[in-house]
C-alpha cells in the first residue's frame, strides 16, 4: 500500500490509501482505503481503477500464480546451494 498525492480522504479526514486487491474478483485492481485498517478503521473504501475485463483477471492471476512458483522455485535453489557449500 502506499499514500497517493491525488488519494481522496477517508471519513475522518485522512488521507486514504491506494492498495491493490489480490481477490479472485478483483485481482489487480486498485482502491483507496482508510489508512487505519488494521485498527480503528472508519470503513472507508472506494475503488481507483475502472473494472477489468474477465480476460485481464484471469491473465493477472495467472501471472501471480507463475509468480508464486517461481519465487518457490528461487527459495528451494538458494537451500540446495547453501546445502552445497557446507
Amino acid at each position: 500500500m502506499s499514500f497517493n498525492g491525488n488519494a481522496l480522504n477517508c471519513l475522518r479526514g485522512r488521507q486514504s490509501l491506494l492498495a491493490t486487491s489480490w481477490t479472485v474478483e478483483n485481482s489487480g485492481k486498485r482502491f483507496y482505503g482508510c489508512a487505519n485498517f488494521r485498527s480503528g478503521c472508519c470503513g472507508f473504501f472506494r475503488w481507483y481503477d475502472k473494472e477489468v475485463c474477465d480476460r485481464g483477471k484471469e491473465v493477472i492471476l495467472w501471472l501471480k500464480h507463475k509468480n508464486n512458483q517461481l519465487s518457490e522455485e528461487i527459495w528451494q535453489l538458494r537451500l540446495e546451494i547453501t546445502e552445497l557449500n557446507r
